[in-house]
Order: C-alpha cells, then structure tokens, then sequence
C-alpha cells in the first residue's frame, strides 16, 4: 500500500508526456528506435563453402575439390552419344568446346556438415531449347517444304542435283502423307490456317474413325496390323487424285530426311532429359562422394536465362570471343539485348522511408507479457498476432507514387515475394580486355565494356539503410564472377556482374 501511494503522489516532473497522447509515461519508457535489421545472406554464398567438420586439415583439401567437382559436372552434362548407335553424328571435340548450344553449368555453393555435403549448382539448358525448336521446325517442314534437298543421280553416284518443294502442300497431298499412322499419331493435329474450314470436317470424320479401330483393338476385335491397314485404306480413298505429278517423286526424299533427322533429335533429346534424372545422377554422385569423402546430395537449380546468373552468363560471353571471326563489341552489345530489367523509379526509393512504429519490436517493446494475453479468449497467441499483423484474407500493402501514398490489396503469396531480398535484377554489366582483336598479330589488349542498369544497392544508396559486404570488398546484392580464356592470339580476360534489388 505504501509503494502504491508513493507512485501516486509522484509528481508530473518525474514523468513525460507523449507527442502523439497527451498521456503522462514513465521515465523507463523507451521511443521506438529500432530500425529495419539487416540482410545477411547464407554463408555459402558468401564464400562458396560453408564447413563445419571436426578434423582441420580436411579444409586444406577444398580448393582442389571444389575445382575436380566443377570439371566433373561440366564433363558429365556436356557429354554425347557413343558412334556406335546408329543414324547419329559425334560432334567434333574442338566444335564441341565451342558451341554454345549446350548445358551451361554454374559455380555450385557446398554446404559442408559432419557427413554431408550440399552441393547447390545452377543449369541453363540451351541444348533442350534447340532440340525442341529443331524438331518443332522438322515437323512444318515436312508440310511445307522450303529448303533443297540432295538427290544422287543413277550414272554417277558422285554427282549431286539439288531439288526444291518450295510451296504449302495442297489438301490431297496433306492427306496422302497423314494415311501413314506413324505422320498421323504426331502431327495430324497440324492444320493449315487457309484450309482450317474443309480440313475440320474431315479431321473430325477419320478421327471418330480412328478411335473406333483403336476401341476395337482393346477388345480384341482386330489386331493392331488389321487397325493400321484398314485406317491407310480410309485415308487413300479420300485422295483419289494427286494434282502435281512431282509430288511422288520428292516427298519420298522429304520423308527419308525427316525421319533421319528426327530420330537423331529425338536421340540427343532423350538423352538430354535423362542427365537430370536420378538413375543417372546417382552415378555422378558416387563419383562426387569420393573427392570430398562423404555423402552428398545435389540441389539444382534450372534458369531460364543465362543473366539470371553471373557464372553462366560470363562463361556465354567468353565462348562467343574463342571465336576470331566475332566482333568484341558486337558480342558485348547481343549479350544485353535480351536482357529485361524492371523500371525502378529513383525518387520513390529515395524518399521511402521505412515506418519503425510498424515494425514488431518496437510495437511490442514497453509492453509487459501479462498484458499481451487475454484472459477471455481460447486462443491468446492467435489474438496477439491478429493484432500485431494483418488477417491473411485481408493484406494490403502500400504503393508508393510520386505524389501519393496508396494501399491495395496483395494475395499472401504475392506479399512473401514482396518481402524477399534480391527477387528482382537491378543491373548487369560485362567486360572483355586481352587479346581481342581479329588480325593475328595483335600489338597490344583491347578493352570494351557495356552495361544496362545499376550495380549499387537500392538500400544503402537510396533508402539509407546499411548494408553488410561479402568478404570484406563485394557488394551482397552483386554476383562478381572472372574466366580467363585465351585463342590464337593469346590471353582473353571477361568479368561479368549481375545485381539485383
């Protein structure tokens, strides 16, 4: 009772008063000056290895793997079909170093514990994007025939005569080459944009057709030769009469061609696939497993582009300068042109400040436990965070303008990706100096440059906000990476940089 008349007798010189409420606060009440906390990213990201293990020398030895694992991968996602297998051609080794149409594979970050490594590495699969685009370009053109084909004469086998189907195949001759199932069962969906009216009358027809010969396959009504000669004879009797008389003798070469080609495709592309199955990462992993000793398990990562990372889009760069007959700038100059940056307004970013009265710490700080909890309701936990943070169906965020400040409405989803750090690319620049130029003997280095966006850090530079370095001299939101190669010149140096926001 007496601390309690004590307290209450105190006068107003030993309180404050708040700005916001004229309500009299204590003296050991604390303003709220906690600001936004810094990111900090993984540390196998930040040295490419994160280790704990018990022995210290096993350190000593992680350079060397590091760089045997690179090799490794590398070999292992450019390798190619044997000669053996037939209808298909082994590139030659100094062609295969130098074409880009291959799986591009990144510096991978380990993450070492007591028995495991984590191995995460990042892919652009250029070979799977030219493989499809091949065998889709394969398919019209047995349709519309447009490039030369070879044809051996009979007196000399030497000699060649090239000959040319250079036009839209006509409605009967369409369906003379979808009569053969093997056309039909991939590519008769293909219709023509001119003939669409007439062909899906009759699309409609053989397809009910087709299925009641497979229904009756199932049943075991017929078997599956009697179904595939029985549909040929449907399709023939709907072409009784074939307007160009050239059509017989060169569709047959168009067909050799096509099929030549596409099981070779449809070879390169199995294979492609089945390097990023397990059956086949699983032999990789033995071998990883003996360099560091341990299990290991792969994280990968498929990028869509090659500027989504600094590694796989400076090792584009240095493969397209190995070749003389490529001009530096030009390279330079193609290497940004697909690359798509966000707007980022400079003023809004400057002038927004983050709000510390929102942030949870400091909402919380003179709050005693006892307070937080409600003795009425089930679930007091729940009712806190209710009234800390917003209802899940009922987020909203504020967009900021040049002359106003707006709330909108945003999914949970889209509020996660909101909140995350270096989602979005902020700015890539490249540069290639050495022995760069096109005649062979170059006196002295060139030295070219390009850039699109920004490298500085949005918080840092704009927001004022302090940032954390990586390794005491790079940027956290920057990916640095250096590759020297050289050619019949000599030394070629590129470093490429890639920040985001």
């Amino acid at each position: 009772m007496k601390e309690q008349e004590i307290s209450q007798n105190l006068p107003i010189l030993f309180g404050k008063k708040s700005k916001k409420i004229s309500i009299v606060k204590p003296l050991t009440h604390i303003e709220n000056d906690t600001g936004k906390t810094r990111h900090f990213t993984p540390a196998a990201q930040e040295w490419f290895n994160s280790v704990y293990n018990y022995n210290p020398n096993y350190i000593k030895s992680l350079p060397i793997a590091d760089i045997n694992l690179m090799r490794l991968l590398k070999a292992y996602f450019s390798s190619e079909l044997k000669e053996s297998l037939p209808k298909t051609k082994r590139l030659a080794i100094r062609y295969r170093r130098h074409t880009t149409k291959k799986i591009f594979v990144g510096k991978g970050e380990l993450k070492h514990s007591n028995d495991k490594a984590i191995v995460t590495f990042y892919v652009h699969n250029a070979e799977r994007l030219f493989l499809d685009r091949a065998i889709s370009l394969l398919s019209r053109l047995l349709y519309n025939p447009a490039r030369a084909l070879t044809k051996y004469t009979h007196t000399n086998i030497h000699k060649k005569e090239k000959i040319t189907y250079n036009r839209t195949l006509s409605f009967n001759e369409f369906w003379a080459i979808i009569a053969k199932p093997h056309y039909y069962k991939k590519w008769c969906t293909q219709i023509f944009v001119q003939k669409i009216d007439v062909i899906n009358l009759y699309l409609s027809n053989i397809n009910m057709q087709y299925n009641i010969l497979t229904k009756m396959v199932k049943i075991n009504l017929i078997s599956e030769e009697d179904k595939n000669q029985t549909f040929i004879n449907l399709c023939e009797n709907m072409v009784s009469i074939l307007p160009d008389p050239q059509f017989k003798e060169i569709m047959p070469l168009y067909e050799n061609s096509y099929t030549i080609h596409l099981s070779n495709f449809k070879k390169q592309l199995l294979l492609n696939i089945n390097k990023f199955r397990s059956g086949f990462i699983n032999r990789l992993m033995e071998l990883v497993e003996k360099i560091y000793d341990k299990k290991v398990e792969f994280n990968i990562v498929k990028l869509k582009k090659l500027h989504l990372n600094s590694d796989l889009f400076t090792q584009a760069v240095a493969l397209k300068l190995k070749n003389r007959n490529n001009r530096l700038y030009r390279v330079l100059k193609s290497s940004l042109n697909k690359v798509n940056l966000p707007r980022i307004d400079r003023v809004s970013e400057i002038f927004h400040h983050v709000n510390k009265d929102d942030l949870l710490v400091n909402i919380i700080r003179n709050d005693n436990i006892s307070s937080m909890f409600k003795d009425h309701t089930n679930d007091p936990l729940n009712s806190l965070l209710l009234d800390t943070f917003a209802d899940v169906d009922n987020i909203k965020v504020k967009v900021i303008k040049r002359t106003s400040i707006k709330q909108r409405s945003i999914s949970l989803q889209n509020y996660v990706f909101s909140i995350l750090k270096h989602l979005k690319m902020r700015g890539i620049r490249i540069e290639a100096k050495g022995r760069i130029t096109r005649r062979l003997t170059a006196a002295r280095s060139v030295f070219k440059m390009k850039w699109k966006g920004g490298l500085k850090n949005i918080d840092s530079s704009f927001k004022g906000l302090s940032a954390i370095m990586l390794r005491g001299q790079f940027k956290s939101n920057v990916q640095h990476t250096y590759i020297g190669t050289k050619n019949r010149n000599g030394a070629i140096g590129v470093k490429g940089w890639v920040s985001s926001k």
